[in-house]
């Protein structure tokens, strides 16, 4: 069965030399992915007793939601440039400007206006004290778009976003684990904006 993406025509339809023109100068931090991409999404870890329903159920709905293929971690800068604490709106914001420009790079401007998305899931945390400001993104990849060029189109992203600092982390999502690993952190800490399936447009 044809993905939304194959049904719209894109991104197979756009030019691959383009997206490799887009990242042939990114190089993102080391990264390793699996050499069996059927290993994957293996069957779900078993869960922890001390997890509640409501967790449970925020992971077992993310995890379904779409195919995650890559899991991305991103800092940010402590002080804006203006010497001010960055608080969790401007993170949110930096992130979402994070996702537009993954958008924009797949599927150009006037699509991305008309709501075209790839797959995403968003924890933001501030650290145990506050002054660690990171996120936790899910990604899938569009069809005919390998792991390493998803990441390497993230890594454009997050270079033109100004609070995203210089430690980050990129790596595949194998299991449930992914999404569990995004939950622990607080359902609270969702960025319900930033949580959305594959959607091809109007």
């Amino acid at each position: 069965m044809a993905s939304v993406y194959q049904l719209a025509g894109a991104p197979e339809a756009r030019p691959r030399a383009r997206l490799g023109r887009l990242i042939a100068g990114v190089k993102p931090p080391p990264f390793k992915f699996a050499k069996d991409r059927s290993k994957r999404f293996l069957a779900p870890s078993q869960p922890h007793q001390a997890l509640r329903r409501l967790e449970r159920e925020w992971i077992d709905w993310i995890h379904s939601k779409a195919n995650w293929s890559v899991m991305v971690t991103l800092t940010f800068r402590r002080l804006t440039s203006r010497g001010l604490n960055v608080t969790p709106t401007a993170v949110e914001h930096a992130l979402k400007r994070v996702v537009r420009l993954i958008n924009c790079d797949f599927f150009g401007k006037r699509r991305t206006n008309k709501g075209w998305t790839i797959a995403h899931a968003v924890t933001s945390d501030s650290g145990r004290y506050g002054d660690h400001p990171h996120a936790h993104l899910l990604l899938a990849a569009p069809d005919g778009v390998t792991d390493e060029q998803l990441c390497g189109v993230v890594e454009r992203a997050v270079q033109r976003t100004v609070l995203v600092s210089r430690q980050r982390h990129y790596g595949q999502y194998f299991s449930v684990g992914g999404a569990e690993y995004l939950v622990k952190h607080g359902t609270d800490r969702m960025v319900v904006s930033l949580l959305a399936s594959a959607y091809p447009g109007k």
